[in-house]
This record gives structure tokens, C-alpha cells and sequence, in this order.
């Protein structure tokens, strides 16, 4: 009988965090005073954007204080698949060229042992190389930012309750053509997630503020990819033919996730705030169903099933520390940040049922799947800054960040799921007062305003080891498919972000 080969490895890979960060897995951050700085608002944090960078900021606020914004993201991407031609071991990278074999390698099982994959130099449908495959995307939808704060709450000096929705950071849609060389990592994707919390800030003078926030994560994702319904090396040839992809699609939801961000902040001197603050790791298990859509040389394909299916994955730990020099018409700050992207060893991909028919009365069940994510710990440095043009009513601001990859050197598991490499971001942005009273209570509302260009290094993956992964009926089952993330990618990013504020 055929076997399926299918990508849902790979799949599942792309519900971390939709995809994300350039420092590791949360793209960008949300708010638009930050967005405008560069993201650089740990120390400052001293808006309702307190929230998500910095609980402890929302002590800082009096009285009723509200934020409404959205952000827009747009992905300019870009994949050039390019391979060797070879049969190639993907634990070592020792391909059967390296050691003599003339020509393409020939995969032959009684000699060689091991996790061997092909590496299409061409495309089987075409005979030429394959086509680049470029996508741009926005959406789907903007990235939330609503927050209600009260200040001074039941007469405490500096003690504030907050209300507020969120979102972890993210380019939450892609769609990529089902006929490219890309289509077994990625076909589309949609995503969407929010954070609903409480926090909570108090200080008891300027050289101490402390405050948390508690979310409950939401999150809701659709993934589909190509598949095949036959991958061995030793047909390594016919892997990629169209008239054998099968669509699989997977969707999913977690209705409830606990996780916190606490801070801190100092004003040790009357030019120089401090502040700090750590979001905890997010354990999502979001549980959904697997679908398929059959190919066209098996018509009478179908999933039998329940097709009930659990993905496990982590966001990680994220560490903020930031440092404002500030004069009464002017500030900087400087931030570093670090996401412990290194201890996300896996993702789980759990099968309950899975079962599909191939037309001609063959099953095929659908195994437990874990997969090793071979990351590293990622580092951002960012710098920005306002400056009040109009007392009050005018304030204008710029900022710039470089962030690092969670990628280790080799990027053997870069791909269009998580194709995010080193950056370099340019930010600008204005906030004005629309309206202000003109009484001691300093009740106004104001318009902010960012954008944000983001220029991301370029990356060329020569050992990748991503695969069509094959659905196994039995643990011993030997069949593999072709390795299919190596090639070039070039991607770039644009940040929208509007809001309102107003203090009450």
C-alpha cells in the first residue's frame, strides 16, 4: 500500500507563537509609544504600554486612564529552494558525493545505514530548478492593545488596578502558492492569540515600584501543508510529484493558559530611571482537529478517524532591562532583552485517532510525534527616545533595535514556518494631544502614532535538515522524504501602529 508522507512535524512547529521575533519567538512587541522608540519602554513605562513591557510603570499612573491601539504587520518574504542533488545523511550532513559515489548519490539500504534523505537539486514536475516563491501578508488581524487603569486606588498613593487585552507578538497570517518548492514546510497559516489580565503596581517612593500582571493566553491557530503519499530515499525521484500531495491541515485552540510578567523600576537620581521586568514561559496545549484533502492520482483518500490532534509548545521566558536618561524635554533609553529560547527542547504533536484510508481499503494511523527544535538563547539590544517639540501637545520620537536569532550558526532548521534571522529596525513615531483641559486635573486625550521598518540579514541554508516526514504505521517503518528547506531566504517587515489614550 502507499504510504502518506506527512509534514506534520513541521506543522506543528509553526503554532509556536505564530510566527515570530527576531530575538526568538515573539516578532516585534505591541504598543504604539514603544513601537516608536524602538521598543525601547522598560524604564520609561509610563502609559497604559506599561502592561505588557513593564507592570511596575503602571504606578505611575492617576486616575482613570484608558488605551485603545492596534498594530499592522506587514511580511515581505522570500524562499529560493536550492539543493545539492544528493542523497545525504541528515544527523551528519555526510552526503554520498562526499564520500566518492560518482554523480547523484544512489541510496542503497544495504550500505547505508541511517536518517539518509535526498536533496532535489531540481524540480520533478518541471525538470529546471525550483521557482523562487515570494508572499507578502498583513494581519489577519491588528495586534490588540486595550488597557483601563485607575490610579491612587481607594486613596492609596500610587497603588493602581488595571484591566487590560494583550497580544504575544506575532505575523499571525502567511500564505504561500500549494504548487512551490516551500509547500511541504508551509502552505498558510492563520493565528490568532490574546492575553486577558489583572495587574496590580504599587510604590512607595520614587526609588522603588513594583507591579504584576497575571494573563490568561488565548490562542487559535489553522496550519496547512503538503504532503505526499509515498517518500523514500530509495524513490527519491518521485517524492515531490503535485498529482501525489495531499493537503493536511491542522486546527486548533487553548481557551486557557496561565502565565504572569512582573517588574520593577528605580529613579536612583533625578536624570536616570531603572527598570526591569521577566514574562514568564507560556505552555500552551491547544487541541483541534486534523483534516485532509486527497490527492489526485488517489481521489477516494480520506481521514476515518476522529482526527483529534494536541500540539504542546512553549513561549519562553523573556527577560527586559532597560536604563532612561531624562531631562524635562527629553530622554533616551537603553534596552536589552533575552528570551531563553534554548530550553524549549521540543514540540509535541499528539495523535488520537488519526486514521486515513488510501481508497483501496489500506490504513494508514497517524503516530505521537516529538520535535527537537536545536535552538539557542536570543539577545536584543534596543535604543530610543522622545522629545517634546510643544509642551503637552507635541512630542515626537525615533528609536532603532538589532536583535539576534534563536537560530544556531548552521540554521539547519531555518524554514518558512520560523524564518526569522538577525535584524536591524529603524522606528519613528509622534504622539499628539487632541484635547487637554485646562484645570490642575490634567485630563486630556492624545493620538500616537509609530512605524517601524525592520531589515533582516539574509540566510542561506546548505545543511538543512527538515524533511517530508512520513506518517508512520509502525515504529520500524524506514521511509523518509526529501530534505526541503535548503535554498535562500530574505524576508523584511513593516510595523502600523494608531492608538488613543486618555486620562480621566
Amino acid at each position: 500500500m502507499p504510504k502518506i508522507a506527512a509534514s506534520l512535524v513541521l506543522v506543528s512547529m509553526a503554532f509556536i507563537g505564530g510566527k515570530s521575533r527576531a530575538a526568538g519567538f515573539e516578532f516585534g512587541e505591541i504598543g504604539q509609544i514603544a513601537l516608536g522608540r524602538g521598543f525601547a519602554y522598560v524604564a520609561k513605562a509610563d502609559g497604559g504600554e506599561a502592561f505588557h513591557y513593564n507592570p511596575a510603570g503602571l504606578s505611575k499612573l492617576r486616575g482613570l486612564h484608558l488605551v485603545l491601539g492596534g498594530t499592522f504587520v506587514r511580511a515581505t518574504e522570500s524562499f529560493h529552494r536550492i539543493g545539492s542533488g544528493y542523497v545525504c545523511r541528515v544527523d551528519t550532513y555526510d552526503c554520498l558525493l562526499e564520500r566518492g559515489d560518482p554523480g547523484p548519490g544512489v541510496y542503497d539500504p544495504a550500505r547505508d545505514q541511517g536518517p539518509y534523505a535526498l536533496d532535489p537539486l531540481l524540480d520533478v514536475n518541471t525538470g529546471a530548478p525550483y521557482a523562487s516563491q515570494d508572499t507578502r501578508s498583513f494581519g489577519p488581524l491588528p495586534l490588540p492593545l486595550l488597557v483601563v487603569s485607575y490610579g491612587d486606588l481607594g486613596g492609596v498613593k500610587n497603588l493602581n488596578l488595571s484591566l487590560g487585552v494583550t497580544s504575544p507578538s506575532s505575523v499571525g497570517s502567511s500564505r504561500f502558492s500549494s504548487s512551490g518548492g516551500q509547500r511541504y514546510s508551509l502552505i498558510e497559516t492563520s493565528i490568532v492569540a490574546a492575553f486577558v489580565g489583572l495587574g496590580l503596581a504599587w510604590s512607595p517612593s520614587r526609588l522603588l515600584r513594583l507591579g504584576g500582571v497575571f494573563n490568561a493566553a488565548f490562542l487559535r491557530s489553522r496550519i496547512a501543508q503538503a504532503t505526499q503519499t509515498m517518500a523514500s530515499p530509495r524513490q527519491a525521484g518521485d517524492n515531490e510529484l503535485l498529482a501525489d500531495d495531499v493537503a493536511v491541515a491542522i486546527e486548533v485552540a487553548d481557551p486557557f493558559t496561565p502565565t504572569a510578567t512582573f517588574g520593577l523600576m528605580s529613579q536612583p537620581l533625578d536624570f536616570l530611571e531603572l527598570g526591569a521586568s521577566v514574562r514568564l514561559p507560556v505552555g500552551f496545549s491547544a487541541k483541534g482537529k486534523v483534516s485532509v484533502s486527497p490527492p489526485s492520482n488517489a481521489p477516494d483518500l480520506r481521514l476515518v478517524g476522529k482526527g483529534d490532534v494536541t500540539v504542546e509548545q512553549t513561549l519562553p521566558l523573556v527577560v527586559r532591562l532597560g536604563a532612561r536618561f531624562f531631562l524635562p524635554r527629553f530622554d533616551v533609553e537603553l534596552d536589552y532583552i533575552y528570551e531563553h529560547t534554548g530550553a524549549i527542547e521540543k514540540v509535541s504533536l499528539q495523535m488520537d485517532d488519526v486514521v486515513v484510508d488510501n481508497g483501496q481499503g489500506d490504513l494508514v494511523t497517524f503516530q505521537d510525534t516529538a520535535i527537537p527544535m536545536r535552538l539557542r538563547d536570543a539577545h536584543a539590544l534596543r535604543l530610543g527616545g522622545d522629545v517634546s517639540v510643544v509642551g503637552g501637545v507635541l512630542e515626537l520620537r525615533a528609536g532603532a533595535f538589532a536583535a539576534g536569532s534563536a537560530y544556531k550558526d548552521n540554521h539547519e532548521t531555518f524554514s518558512v514556518l520560523f524564518p526569522y534571522g538577525r535584524q536591524l529596525g529603524l522606528s519613528a513615531g509622534l504622539s499628539v494631544a487632541v484635547w487637554r483641559s485646562e484645570d490642575e486635573a490634567d485630563r486630556a486625550v492624545l493620538v500616537h502614532a509609530g512605524y517601524s521598518h525592520v531589515f533582516q540579514q539574509g540566510v542561506t541554508v546548505t545543511h538543512g535538515v527538515s524533511q517530508q516526514n512520513v506518517v508512520r504505521n509502525a515504529a520500524d517503518d524506514p521511509s523518509t522524504g526529501n530534505i526541503v528547506n535548503n535554498g535562500r531566504y530574505r524576508a523584511s517587515f513593516d510595523f502600523f501602529g494608531l492608538s488613543v489614550s486618555a486620562r480621566l
